[in-house]
């Protein structure tokens, strides 16, 4: 069971206090399959998301976070990550302006029944929020079949339901259904896919997706290649899509060189991928081919050279941001990239991608540095940046956008931590700030002490805009013990 308090102010909130209660249980069924049932689920201890820039006219992907739907989460996944997943668990429980929705009850069973019948089942309500989202029911059921030789064979079904709408209209529902399997060709060789279909009120025909794919992994060589298509009226609405109604190719090729004559080098491997994406109007969406070569050294220190080749179709104008406008047409640049890795085993490791070149007809230089700084298994801290310079024809000004992070852990004993993560982004003029203080009974119970904050620069200077303290203890036990 668990005891939650929340106060919060700012942004037009004054003194908010909320106080919760809940509890999970989880039961093995058996040693390889599990029960867990959860109430008034929260999830306050959670670190937020990452600030992201969006530079193209797709959706971005964010991760999953939330400890129950990273359990076990493999038992319930079809599809490519980051561009076309049939379930998304961050659809439960999060409104797509980012906003908490509160999960009322949940039931999930997964493991495996026997050697080689892996099972998932799961079963959420989502309360109702006036102005965001009705009560929704969310169900998945994944069946899958192991054979020999890396082989399977499975099912999913994913469906919700919402009870009542905003709108004032009917009820509406929204169903996946999926196959997909793969097959081992000898020790190396694999061929996967899957086919998929979605139900929702008002979308007929054209309402199906596929996927195929075949690789090869040897010790010398490493081929793959893949073909998708994702109707117009496919529509996974508990799932993630980064782009809609198109068609996808893709090959790559890798070869792994080592020669014991090198006194310091450990291995090369050039390679080349490409991968386009085509609109159901036959449109060139976008094309990347990536010609690149690692270098790997004994040290650990690794350097990548490449060159990018790049198009872009864009059917309509669209805002990269305030006063930066994409125009349709037809885009084809070049751009070089360089990435550079010490040895990340050490307490100090960078790590420096730079990419200098064309972007939707204009330039840009990017700069993605990351440092990492380690003192045993006491204390921890990554620094990530984002540095992105554009010119574009037709805008004299150019675009800076800097979106940084800094992520630090200090561990006082193996049951005690302090985590910090602030962010910032000055495309938005934002700063913000999530520090969790852990001090755990268990591995996944405790207390918690969580401070969140948001300040603005929208008036010169950084001024607080939303304030929240959250204050959590659980407690587990083992309810035959």
């Amino acid at each position: 069971p668990y005891g939650v308090a929340k106060t919060r102010n700012g942004n037009s909130i004054d003194g908010q206090n909320e106080q919760e209660v809940g509890f999970d249980v989880k039961y093995s069924v058996t040693p390889s399959l599990t029960l867990d049932v959860t109430y008034n689920t929260d999830f306050a201890q959670v670190e937020v998301d990452e600030f992201q820039a969006n530079l193209d006219r797709f959706s971005l992907f964010l991760p999953e976070q939330r400890p129950f739907f990273l359990e076990n989460s493999g038992q319930f996944s079809i599809g490519v990550s980051r561009e076309a997943q049939l379930f998304f668990s961050r659809r439960i429980g999060i409104a797509s302006d980012g906003s908490q929705v509160p999960i009322k009850a949940g039931v999930r069973l997964s493991g495996k029944v026997g050697a080689a019948t892996n099972i998932g089942l799961l079963q959420m309500q989502a309360d109702a929020v006036p102005g965001i989202a009705p009560q929704t029911d969310y169900s998945v059921a994944r069946l899958s079949q192991e054979f020999a030789n890396r082989s399977s064979l499975g099912f999913l079904l994913v469906s919700k339901e919402e009870n009542g709408s905003l709108d004032g209209g009917p009820d509406h529902y929204n169903r996946t259904f999926a196959v997909d399997g793969q097959l081992g060709l000898g020790d190396d060789g694999l061929v996967s896919g899957f086919v998929a279909k979605t139900e929702t009120p008002g979308l007929r025909s054209d309402d199906t997706a596929f996927r195929i794919s075949a690789a090869a992994d040897t010790e010398d060589w490493s081929y793959s290649g893949s073909v998708m298509q994702v109707g117009e009226n496919f529509n996974p609405e508990v799932g993630f899509l980064r782009r809609t109604d198109f068609t996808s190719f893709d090959l790559f090729a890798l070869r792994r060189w080592r020669d014991p004559s090198w006194k310091s080098l450990l291995e090369l491997r050039p390679h080349i991928y490409y991968k386009g994406w085509w609109g159901g109007d036959d449109l060139y969406e976008t094309g990347f081919l990536h010609i690149d070569n690692h270098w790997e050294w004994k040290s650990g220190f690794e350097v990548h050279t490449g060159m990018n080749l790049l198009h872009e179709g864009v059917r309509e104008d669209f805002e990269l941001a305030p006063g930066q406008i994409v125009h349709a047409g037809e885009y084809d640049d070049q751009e070089v990239q360089l990435v550079l890795m010490t040895d990340d085993s050490q307490p100090l490791s960078l790590k420096v991608t730079a990419k200098i070149g064309g972007f939707f007809g204009g330039d840009r230089t990017q700069l993605t540095p990351s440092i990492q700084y380690r003192v045993g298994e006491t204390f921890n801290a990554t620094l990530d940046w984002a540095y992105n310079d554009i010119q574009r024809p037709g805008n004299p000004e150019t675009l800076k956008i800097n979106v940084g992070s800094l992520r630090a852990t200090y561990s006082f004993s193996p049951r005690v931590s302090l985590q910090a993560l602030v962010q910032y982004n000055d495309a938005t003029d934002t700063v913000a700030s999530n520090i969790r203080l852990a001090w755990l009974t268990s591995a996944d119970a405790g207390f918690y002490l969580v401070y969140n904050e948001t300040r603005d620069d929208d008036v010169g200077m950084f001024t607080e805009k939303r304030r929240e303290w959250i204050v959590k203890f659980s407690h587990s036990f083992d309810v035959f013990d």
